[in-house]
């Protein structure tokens, strides 16, 4: 379990409209006076955060009310992963967003695969949440002290809510596929053993991350045996092995479609996130209310430097830019 890096000392204040002051400020002008211009607008409009505890009161959060409302989505982005300071003032923001303002699902920037064991975690299952993070897909971006806290954190707020009102911790992203193969072997192993040793025979077709398998698992297993498995392994279990191996097609195309190496070409991987923010808020019912937590990339509406190819994309093609046309 890692401890993200500090940042420094300055002093955190949330910021609206921080793009389009930018965007106003820069317009015609030399790039001081642009920041002279973005310096005062901050200060009008900066609130002061009085902690970094995420087991502090609200009070200081109470304006995140009037800028919430009743939206059933909101994004929290970061500037950079692995930062301690943002880390822990997004568990600050969940705890409000949960506790004050009822919001059900934490939609996280991790694989769908890496957090079905996190999210059984939370909800009482006979996993810690050492063990429930450790396997979030080898992601090291999550496997740290700051994120245990808040796992530990909605374990124990879980265990005040009835059965239908528990937080849910889900993976939205597509990354890093291996624990998937992984969960579909340990599955495949209980309901099919047969098709466990096919599988495990054809293990270097596995290895290349082979398209075609996936679709082969997903549609003439998975989909065709899907009573039979659940009657052997449950529901839930069975459901959980068609999402991964849906996942997993997905994340073999977003790396191939990396390899092309053009510069805006990311839009598998968003539109995935996208699709399954859709999905939660379809299959949780009206009243779901999702904490979106990502990167500030995943979040942009506007131009953004991607994936360090240093250029700007004019359509940017995220998660949230999809949201903003098609929601």
């Amino acid at each position: 379990m890692r401890t993200t890096r500090f940042t420094g000392n300055g002093i955190a204040v949330l910021v609206t409209a921080l793009a389009a002051v930018l965007t106003a400020a820069g317009a015609g002008r030399g790039q001081e006076d642009a920041l002279e211009a973005l310096g005062r607008r901050i200060k009008e409009m900066a609130v002061p955060i009085a902690t970094l505890d995420p087991a502090a009161g609200h009070g200081d959060l109470e304006v995140l009310r009037g800028v919430v409302g009743d939206a059933p989505i909101v994004c929290l982005g970061e500037s950079q992963h692995l930062t301690r300071e943002q880390y822990l003032l997004k568990h600050r923001i969940v705890r409000f967003l949960v506790e004050e303002m009822g919001f059900t699902h934490i939609a996280i920037e991790d694989s769908v695969y890496g957090t079905i064991a996190v999210d059984d975690c939370v909800k009482g299952a006979d996993i810690g949440p050492e063990a429930a993070l450790r396997g979030t897909a080898g992601w090291y971006l999550w496997d740290t002290e700051e994120m245990l806290d808040l796992v530990r954190w909605l374990r124990s707020a879980n265990q005040r809510r009835p059965a239908g009102r528990k937080v849910s911790y889900i993976g939205i992203d597509i990354q890093d596929p291996w624990p998937g193969i992984e969960l579909l072997r340990d599955y495949f192993g209980r309901v099919d053993p047969e098709y466990a040793a096919a599988l495990e025979a054809r293990r270097d077709v596995l290895e290349v991350f082979h398209k075609p398998i996936w679709i082969q698992v997903r549609e003439a297993r998975l989909g065709a045996k899907r009573g039979e498995y659940a009657a052997t392994a449950g529901v839930k279990a069975t459901g959980d092995a068609r999402l991964v191996a849906g996942h997993l097609l997905k994340s073999f195309e977003h790396f191939v479609e990396l390899e092309k190496d053009e510069p805006g070409e990311v839009g598998i991987r968003e539109k995935t996130m996208f699709s399954d923010i859709v999905r939660l808020r379809e299959t949780a019912g009206p009243g779901a209310r999702i904490v979106v937590w990502v990167h500030d990339a995943h979040a942009a509406k506007s131009p953004v430097t991607f994936l360090g190819t240093g250029t700007p994309v004019p359509d940017p093609k995220t998660m949230s830019s999809i949201f903003k046309f098609k929601v």
